[in-house]
Protein backbone atom coordinates (compact mmCIF):
# COMPACT_ATOMS: atom_id res chain seq x y z
CA UNK A 1 0.00 0.00 0.00
CA UNK A 2 2.84 2.53 0.79
CA UNK A 3 5.02 1.48 -2.39
CA UNK A 4 1.56 1.96 -4.37
CA UNK A 5 0.97 5.50 -2.74
CA UNK A 6 4.76 6.25 -3.11
CA UNK A 7 4.18 5.07 -6.84
CA UNK A 8 1.20 7.58 -7.24
CA UNK A 9 2.99 10.69 -5.51
CA UNK A 10 6.02 10.31 -7.94
CA UNK A 11 4.14 10.11 -11.35
CA UNK A 12 1.87 13.43 -9.62
CA UNK A 13 5.26 15.29 -9.27
CA UNK A 14 6.65 13.78 -12.85
CA UNK A 15 3.63 15.58 -14.01
CA UNK A 16 3.48 18.55 -12.55
CA UNK A 17 7.51 19.36 -13.36
CA UNK A 18 6.45 18.33 -17.00
CA UNK A 19 3.45 21.03 -17.17
CA UNK A 20 5.56 23.29 -15.35
CA UNK A 21 8.44 23.58 -18.02
CA UNK A 22 6.98 22.76 -21.13
CA UNK A 23 4.79 25.69 -22.63
CA UNK A 24 3.72 22.99 -25.41
CA UNK A 25 1.79 21.12 -22.16
CA UNK A 26 0.50 24.75 -20.73
CA UNK A 27 -0.80 25.99 -23.99
CA UNK A 28 -2.59 22.83 -24.51
CA UNK A 29 -4.20 22.22 -20.84
CA UNK A 30 -5.77 25.56 -21.10
CA UNK A 31 -6.93 25.04 -25.03
CA UNK A 32 -8.65 21.28 -23.28
CA UNK A 33 -9.70 23.58 -20.41
CA UNK A 34 -11.80 26.11 -22.33
CA UNK A 35 -13.07 23.55 -24.52
CA UNK A 36 -14.66 22.02 -21.19
CA UNK A 37 -15.52 25.01 -19.45
CA UNK A 38 -16.66 27.40 -21.88
CA UNK A 39 -20.36 25.22 -22.46
CA UNK A 40 -20.49 24.82 -18.63
CA UNK A 41 -20.11 28.91 -18.05
CA UNK A 42 -21.27 30.41 -20.67
CA UNK A 43 -24.80 29.74 -19.99
CA UNK A 44 -24.24 31.06 -15.84
CA UNK A 45 -22.76 33.97 -17.62
CA UNK A 46 -26.15 35.02 -19.52
CA UNK A 47 -28.25 34.44 -16.90
CA UNK A 48 -25.88 36.91 -14.38
CA UNK A 49 -26.09 39.33 -17.39
CA UNK A 50 -30.01 38.52 -17.07
CA UNK A 51 -31.56 41.23 -15.01
CA UNK A 52 -35.04 39.44 -14.39
CA UNK A 53 -32.96 36.74 -13.68
CA UNK A 54 -30.88 38.51 -10.90
CA UNK A 55 -34.42 40.06 -9.64
CA UNK A 56 -35.96 36.51 -9.32
CA UNK A 57 -32.76 35.06 -7.74
CA UNK A 58 -33.07 37.66 -4.83
CA UNK A 59 -36.45 37.01 -4.29
CA UNK A 60 -35.80 33.82 -4.13
CA UNK A 61 -33.48 33.66 -1.28
CA UNK A 62 -35.63 36.27 0.74
CA UNK A 63 -38.71 33.76 0.35
CA UNK A 64 -36.84 31.51 1.26
CA UNK A 65 -35.78 32.63 4.93
CA UNK A 66 -39.47 33.56 4.84
CA UNK A 67 -40.95 30.28 4.42
CA UNK A 68 -38.22 28.50 7.10
CA UNK A 69 -39.02 31.13 9.71
CA UNK A 70 -42.84 30.46 8.86
CA UNK A 71 -41.90 26.94 9.48
CA UNK A 72 -40.08 26.86 12.38
CA UNK A 73 -42.71 29.04 13.78
CA UNK A 74 -45.89 26.50 12.41
CA UNK A 75 -43.50 23.49 13.28
CA UNK A 76 -41.68 23.82 16.52
CA UNK A 77 -43.44 26.90 18.59
CA UNK A 78 -46.79 26.47 18.38
CA UNK A 79 -47.10 22.54 18.76
CA UNK A 80 -44.85 23.18 21.62
CA UNK A 81 -47.12 26.24 22.85
CA UNK A 82 -50.37 24.07 22.66
CA UNK A 83 -48.21 20.96 24.72
CA UNK A 84 -47.44 23.49 27.39
CA UNK A 85 -50.78 25.15 27.72
CA UNK A 86 -52.47 22.01 27.76
CA UNK A 87 -50.22 21.04 30.31
CA UNK A 88 -51.09 23.80 32.38
CA UNK A 89 -55.11 23.34 32.46
CA UNK A 90 -54.16 19.61 33.38
CA UNK A 91 -52.11 21.29 36.40
CA UNK A 92 -55.46 23.39 36.89
CA UNK A 93 -58.11 20.55 37.56
CA UNK A 94 -55.70 18.17 40.09
CA UNK A 95 -57.49 18.03 43.31
CA UNK A 96 -56.16 20.74 46.18
CA UNK A 97 -56.62 18.65 49.21
CA UNK A 98 -56.50 14.87 50.20
CA UNK A 99 -53.85 12.79 50.23
CA UNK A 100 -50.22 14.71 49.13
CA UNK A 101 -48.91 11.09 48.23
CA UNK A 102 -51.33 9.90 45.70
CA UNK A 103 -51.60 14.43 44.33
CA UNK A 104 -47.67 14.45 44.13
CA UNK A 105 -48.37 11.09 42.11
CA UNK A 106 -51.11 12.27 40.17
CA UNK A 107 -49.12 15.17 39.22
CA UNK A 108 -46.31 12.96 38.16
CA UNK A 109 -48.72 11.11 35.85
CA UNK A 110 -49.81 14.65 34.33
CA UNK A 111 -45.97 15.17 33.54
CA UNK A 112 -45.13 11.79 32.22
CA UNK A 113 -48.10 11.65 29.87
CA UNK A 114 -47.46 15.20 27.83
CA UNK A 115 -43.76 13.96 28.12
CA UNK A 116 -42.64 17.18 29.68
CA UNK A 117 -40.83 17.86 32.90
CA UNK A 118 -40.18 14.47 32.90
CA UNK A 119 -36.26 14.69 33.99
CA UNK A 120 -37.20 17.23 36.62
CA UNK A 121 -39.75 15.61 37.97
CA UNK A 122 -37.53 12.34 38.82
CA UNK A 123 -34.95 14.32 40.30
CA UNK A 124 -37.52 16.01 42.30
CA UNK A 125 -39.57 12.51 43.32
CA UNK A 126 -35.84 11.22 44.20
CA UNK A 127 -35.49 14.70 46.91
CA UNK A 128 -38.57 13.93 48.14
CA UNK A 129 -37.85 10.31 48.74
CA UNK A 130 -34.22 10.90 50.07
CA UNK A 131 -35.71 13.81 52.49
CA UNK A 132 -39.22 11.76 52.96
CA UNK A 133 -41.19 14.96 52.20
CA UNK A 134 -41.29 17.38 49.95
CA UNK A 135 -38.10 19.80 49.67
CA UNK A 136 -38.10 23.71 49.91
CA UNK A 137 -35.86 23.71 46.98
CA UNK A 138 -38.65 25.32 44.25
CA UNK A 139 -39.06 22.91 41.40
CA UNK A 140 -37.69 25.85 39.22
CA UNK A 141 -34.04 24.32 40.37
CA UNK A 142 -34.98 20.89 38.95
CA UNK A 143 -35.71 22.13 36.04
CA UNK A 144 -32.67 24.28 35.40
CA UNK A 145 -30.48 21.47 36.57
CA UNK A 146 -32.08 19.40 33.77
CA UNK A 147 -29.97 18.97 30.57
CA UNK A 148 -32.97 17.91 28.42
CA UNK A 149 -33.96 21.57 28.72
CA UNK A 150 -31.69 23.09 26.46
CA UNK A 151 -32.60 21.28 23.61
CA UNK A 152 -34.84 23.80 22.65
CA UNK A 153 -31.74 26.43 22.94
CA UNK A 154 -29.79 24.87 20.76
CA UNK A 155 -31.65 25.21 17.64
CA UNK A 156 -29.24 23.05 15.70
CA UNK A 157 -30.12 23.74 11.77
CA UNK A 158 -32.14 26.94 12.86
CA UNK A 159 -29.97 28.28 14.36
CA UNK A 160 -26.54 27.93 12.42
CA UNK A 161 -28.89 29.37 9.27
CA UNK A 162 -28.45 32.69 9.24
CA UNK A 163 -24.39 31.89 9.28
CA UNK A 164 -25.35 29.89 6.09
CA UNK A 165 -27.65 32.52 4.72
CA UNK A 166 -24.62 34.89 5.33
CA UNK A 167 -21.86 32.14 3.55
CA UNK A 168 -24.12 32.48 0.66
CA UNK A 169 -24.23 36.00 0.27
CA UNK A 170 -20.14 36.22 0.28
CA UNK A 171 -20.26 33.07 -2.12
CA UNK A 172 -22.29 35.33 -4.65
CA UNK A 173 -20.40 38.42 -4.40
CA UNK A 174 -17.06 36.59 -5.15
CA UNK A 175 -18.90 34.85 -8.11
CA UNK A 176 -20.65 39.02 -9.35
CA UNK A 177 -17.44 40.32 -8.89
CA UNK A 178 -15.17 37.30 -11.00
CA UNK A 179 -17.74 37.67 -13.47
CA UNK A 180 -17.72 41.66 -13.57
CA UNK A 181 -13.91 41.47 -13.40
CA UNK A 182 -13.90 39.02 -16.79
CA UNK A 183 -16.35 41.44 -18.84
CA UNK A 184 -14.34 44.42 -17.49
CA UNK A 185 -11.23 42.90 -18.98
CA UNK A 186 -12.68 41.92 -22.09
CA UNK A 187 -14.04 45.49 -22.59
CA UNK A 188 -10.17 46.84 -22.08
CA UNK A 189 -8.66 44.57 -24.60
CA UNK A 190 -11.40 44.75 -27.45
CA UNK A 191 -10.43 47.76 -29.75
CA UNK A 192 -14.12 48.34 -30.73
CA UNK A 193 -16.36 50.94 -29.48
CA UNK A 194 -20.09 48.98 -29.74
CA UNK A 195 -18.02 45.68 -28.71
CA UNK A 196 -16.39 48.37 -25.42
CA UNK A 197 -19.94 49.66 -24.73
CA UNK A 198 -21.44 45.80 -24.63
CA UNK A 199 -19.00 44.81 -21.94
CA UNK A 200 -19.63 47.51 -20.20
CA UNK A 201 -22.96 47.27 -20.15
CA UNK A 202 -22.14 43.19 -18.73
CA UNK A 203 -20.10 44.78 -16.45
CA UNK A 204 -22.86 46.76 -14.56
CA UNK A 205 -25.40 44.12 -15.13
CA UNK A 206 -22.55 41.64 -13.10
CA UNK A 207 -22.01 43.98 -10.15
CA UNK A 208 -26.11 44.57 -10.12
CA UNK A 209 -26.12 41.12 -9.59
CA UNK A 210 -23.66 40.58 -6.96
CA UNK A 211 -25.12 43.51 -4.76
CA UNK A 212 -28.93 42.55 -4.86
CA UNK A 213 -27.85 38.76 -4.35
CA UNK A 214 -25.78 39.94 -1.17
CA UNK A 215 -28.43 42.23 0.09
CA UNK A 216 -30.72 39.79 -0.05
CA UNK A 217 -29.27 36.76 1.90
CA UNK A 218 -27.52 39.27 4.36
CA UNK A 219 -31.58 40.01 5.24
CA UNK A 220 -32.33 36.51 5.14
CA UNK A 221 -29.66 35.92 7.56
CA UNK A 222 -31.07 39.13 9.61
CA UNK A 223 -34.77 37.62 9.21
CA UNK A 224 -33.93 34.54 10.18
CA UNK A 225 -31.97 35.08 13.33
CA UNK A 226 -34.50 37.40 15.29
CA UNK A 227 -37.38 34.74 14.31
CA UNK A 228 -35.54 32.03 15.84
CA UNK A 229 -34.94 34.73 19.06
CA UNK A 230 -38.82 35.15 19.05
CA UNK A 231 -39.49 31.79 18.93
CA UNK A 232 -37.06 30.99 21.55
CA UNK A 233 -38.33 33.84 23.79
CA UNK A 234 -41.70 32.46 23.50
CA UNK A 235 -41.04 29.01 24.11
CA UNK A 236 -38.62 30.39 27.49
CA UNK A 237 -41.85 32.37 28.44
CA UNK A 238 -44.19 29.77 28.06
CA UNK A 239 -41.78 27.18 30.34
CA UNK A 240 -41.35 29.37 32.73
CA UNK A 241 -45.47 30.09 33.06
CA UNK A 242 -45.93 26.05 33.13
CA UNK A 243 -42.92 26.13 35.80
CA UNK A 244 -44.79 28.66 38.09
CA UNK A 245 -47.70 26.49 37.69
CA UNK A 246 -46.18 23.15 38.99
CA UNK A 247 -44.23 25.15 41.87
CA UNK A 248 -47.83 26.52 42.93
CA UNK A 249 -49.23 22.77 43.30
CA UNK A 250 -46.41 21.94 45.01
CA UNK A 251 -46.58 24.51 47.28
CA UNK A 252 -49.87 23.69 48.30
CA UNK A 253 -48.52 20.29 49.79
CA UNK A 254 -44.75 21.17 51.08
CA UNK A 255 -46.47 22.43 54.67
CA UNK A 256 -48.39 18.97 54.74
CA UNK A 257 -45.10 17.00 53.63
CA UNK A 258 -42.60 19.02 55.52
CA UNK A 259 -38.86 16.69 55.15
CA UNK A 260 -38.25 14.55 58.50
CA UNK A 261 -34.60 14.30 59.23
CA UNK A 262 -33.89 11.35 61.36
CA UNK A 263 -30.36 12.47 62.38
CA UNK A 264 -31.81 15.35 63.46
CA UNK A 265 -34.61 14.23 65.14
CA UNK A 266 -31.78 12.20 67.00
CA UNK A 267 -29.69 14.87 68.28
CA UNK A 268 -32.32 16.55 69.18
CA UNK A 269 -33.43 14.11 71.33
CA UNK A 270 -29.85 13.42 72.86
CA UNK A 271 -29.58 17.05 73.35
CA UNK A 272 -32.13 17.41 75.73
CA UNK A 273 -31.37 14.14 77.65
CA UNK A 274 -28.47 15.72 78.25
CA UNK A 275 -29.67 19.04 79.13
CA UNK A 276 -31.63 17.07 82.32
CA UNK A 277 -29.15 15.14 83.44
CA UNK A 278 -26.94 18.18 83.75
CA UNK A 279 -30.30 19.83 85.74
CA UNK A 280 -30.99 16.51 87.80
CA UNK A 281 -26.83 16.82 88.94
CA UNK A 282 -26.91 20.48 89.68
CA UNK A 283 -29.96 19.49 91.65
CA UNK A 284 -28.10 16.83 93.50
CA UNK A 285 -25.19 19.15 94.22
CA UNK A 286 -27.63 21.51 95.51
CA UNK A 287 -29.20 18.94 97.99
CA UNK A 288 -26.12 17.35 98.96
CA UNK A 289 -24.90 20.98 99.59
CA UNK A 290 -27.20 21.26 102.14
CA UNK A 291 -27.32 18.30 103.76
CA UNK A 292 -23.53 19.16 104.49
CA UNK A 293 -24.28 22.47 105.75
CA UNK A 294 -27.27 20.99 108.38
CA UNK A 295 -24.37 18.38 109.26
CA UNK A 296 -21.69 21.02 109.69
CA UNK A 297 -24.37 23.01 111.96
CA UNK A 298 -25.20 20.09 114.20
CA UNK A 299 -21.77 19.35 114.91
CA UNK A 300 -21.18 22.72 115.99
CA UNK A 301 -24.01 22.44 118.35
CA UNK A 302 -22.64 19.25 119.96
CA UNK A 303 -19.55 20.66 120.33
CA UNK A 304 -20.56 23.53 122.05
CA UNK A 305 -22.80 21.84 124.55
CA UNK A 306 -19.76 19.08 125.29
CA UNK A 307 -17.85 22.18 126.73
Amino acid sequence: MKFLLLFVLTVMATLLFKLFTTPEWQIGLSQELKTILIPIVAPILELINTPSFVYVASSLILLTAIIVSCLYYTRVLSPRRKELRALRGEISLLPRDGDGVAAMKKLGDVLRSRGLFVSAWASFQASVTRDRGIPDRPFSYFVASDPTQDEFERGGFMQALPGYFTWLGLILTFIGLVVALYFAARGFRSGDIAEARTSILQLLNASSFKFLTSVAALSGALLVSIAYRFCLSQLRSESERTVAYIEAYVSLWRDLMRPKHPATDSLTTVVDRLDLLIASVNSLTVQMQKVADRLETEGAHVQHAAE
